[in-house]
Parts: C-alpha cells; sequence; structure tokens
C-alpha cells in the first residue's frame, strides 16, 4: 500500500484535463484541472492500480454547469475497439431548500470485475452522501456522460440498474470486456425528480469461465457491511480485513485487494491458517480529510479469478 502520495506519471498526456462542458457561462473561477493522480493504491495479483486526486476550485456561488474527462483508447471491448471515453459531472452550487450548498454524493468502484459466464451478478455500487440525501443511480446516457459505452449497446443484454445502485448483469461470452458508465445522483427526498448534482462512475465487467468450485470466499471487514464509521481526525483507526477459502485446498487466496483513498495504508497478505488469510487497514485522517470516504474491498482467490467488491465507509 501506498502511503506517500507517489504522482502517477501523465506525461505522455499532457492534454489529460477536466475541462467545462456545459453551463460555463455561469461559472466565474473555474478553469481546466490538470490531472495529475497519486497512486493510493495497487495490486499485483488483481493487475490494480488505484490514482486519485483532489482539487480546491473558488467559483461562484450561483453556478451550475458540467465538467468532463473526455478522450479515446478504452481497452478491446466486447463492443469495438479504440471507442471514446467520456466521464462527466454536474455541479450545482444553488441554494438547497435547508438553506445549505449542496455536497455531492461519491462513489468508488474497482476495475476490472471478474464475473462468471452464464451466471447473474447482483453488484452493489458503493456510494455515500454528506448530506443524507436520496442517492439513486442511472445509466449514464448522450455522448458527454458515455460517449462510445452508453447503455443499452456497451452491456449484455438483459443488464439492468436499480435505482438503488443494484446492477444486474449476466454475461455469456467468456473474455468478453464490458464498459458500465453510471450516474451516482442526489435528490432532496424520495419524491423528487430533479438532482442536485450527477457524479461518474464508470468500470469494466470482464467475464470468465467458471471454476470447477464456484463457492465465493467469504469476508469478514470487522465491522457491519456498508457500516458508517466515524473518525476523529488524528484519530488512529485500524481494522482487519479476514477472507476464507471455501473451495479446498487446490485454491489459495492471493490478495485482498483495496481501492484506498489518501493516507490509508495496507498490511502484506497473511496466511493465519489453512484456509484463513487477512490485512489490516490503518487510517489516520487529516483536517482536509473531513467528509464521507468509501473504501471498497475484494478477496482474489487462485486459480479461479472470481472476485466480489465488498464496501464500507
Amino acid at each position: 500500500m501506498i502511503a506517500s502520495l507517489i504522482p502517477l506519471n501523465f506525461s505522455a498526456y499532457p492534454n489529460y484535463a477536466l475541462n467545462c462542458t456545459s453551463g460555463c457561462t455561469t461559472v466565474v473561477g473555474y478553469s481546466s484541472i490538470p490531472l495529475a493522480n497519486y497512486c493510493t493504491d495497487f495490486s499485483v495479483p488483481l493487475d490494480l492500480t488505484v490514482g486519485r486526486q483532489t482539487d480546491t476550485v473558488n467559483v461562484s456561488l450561483s453556478s451550475d454547469f458540467t465538467v468532463a474527462f473526455q478522450s479515446s483508447a478504452w481497452q478491446p471491448l466486447a463492443v469495438g475497439s479504440g471507442l471514446h471515453w467520456s466521464i462527466s459531472c454536474t455541479i450545482d452550487n444553488l441554494q438547497r431548500p435547508d438553506g445549505k450548498i449542496n455536497t455531492s454524493p461519491i462513489s468508488t468502484m474497482s476495475s476490472p470485475l471478474n464475473i462468471p459466464a452464464g451466471i447473474t451478478q447482483y453488484i452493489t455500487i458503493p456510494t455515500a452522501d454528506s448530506d443524507n440525501d436520496d442517492v439513486r443511480c442511472r445509466f449514464a446516457n448522450g455522448t458527454v456522460e458515455c460517449a462510445d459505452v452508453c447503455y443499452p449497446n456497451s452491456v449484455p443484454n438483459g443488464t439492468l440498474l436499480l435505482s438503488n445502485c443494484t446492477l444486474i448483469i449476466t454475461g455469456t461470452v467468456v473474455n468478453a470486456v464490458y464498459a458500465i458508465a453510471i450516474q451516482v445522483e442526489d435528490f432532496w427526498n424520495t419524491s423528487s425528480t430533479t438532482p442536485f448534482s450527477s457524479i461518474p462512475t464508470q468500470f469494466l465487467v470482464k467475464v470468465y469461465s467458471p471454476p470447477a468450485c464456484t463457492m465465493r470466499p467469504l469476508i469478514y471487514p470487522g465491522v457491519q457491511l456498508d457500516a458508517c464509521i466515524g473518525i476523529q481526525v488524528g484519530q488512529t483507526f485500524q481494522m482487519q480485513l479476514i477472507a476464507e477459502n471455501l473451495c479446498g485446498n487446490n485454491t489459495t487466496i492471493s490478495d485482498i485487494g483495496t481501492v484506498s483513498f489518501f493516507r490509508v495504508s495496507k498490511s502484506s497478505l497473511i496466511q493465519n491458517s489453512t484456509n484463513i488469510w487477512s490485512i489490516t487497514i490503518t487510517y489516520i485522517p487529516l483536517n482536509t480529510d473531513v467528509g464521507s470516504q468509501t473504501l471498497p474491498y475484494v478477496q482474489l482467490p487462485l486459480p479461479a479469478r472470481q472476485v466480489q467488491w465488498q464496501h464500507f465507509k
């Protein structure tokens, strides 16, 4: 786990930036933000690198605008190669009915998610909202939100996304890769039809041939699944993630992957007993961390690449 905020190398992509795409005349103080992610996590068995970036921008109070990161070169997908991406966020600085300025929800997913062919998967999209608004998910649509990977053409037939942010997907073609483009939105209450804001979460789903043992490992996070944990600034928080292998001695746990945020550190994987493995998560927040964070995690057994993401926040 990387806690020293090592910058990822984007020198080959000097024009990568978060640009205003609509409502730009309503906002004063915003200019394009260059992409400058810091590496916060990685997993060799999962072939996963996690980067994060935080920027503070002072904009006019009445602004209501959309920004997007747009480029090309999705990896080859089931629907084609060399496809364009667009990842967009709508920001509304108008006052809410309670007189406050809205805080957008957050969502964190890893990529890719590996799913077995022919078995319907129910995947919960992790979300958190510090205003305790009604949070809903929908498929992204239009050029600005999803470019070449918009629903329904980009996903297997029959794929559904429930408003409670549950993705229902069945892959049928082994080794096929699909891009999932979702917008997470916050509403004043369950009867509201206009969101305060809209933020993206996009990830890949890869289909693999089901292994002989289809039982997923059990993972015990030490806290309730989807729990909200309060941590004071400067306080050290630790928890263990324990994975139990249910497929016998021919299968081992090679990693418990996480999608960490700033200042989270993770110990090496330890085999506690024949079928039990664990890691320890440590987090010491600073004043700049005040607010909601989500930490998805996954266990990866070998030889099967079967993964199931869960999270706490």
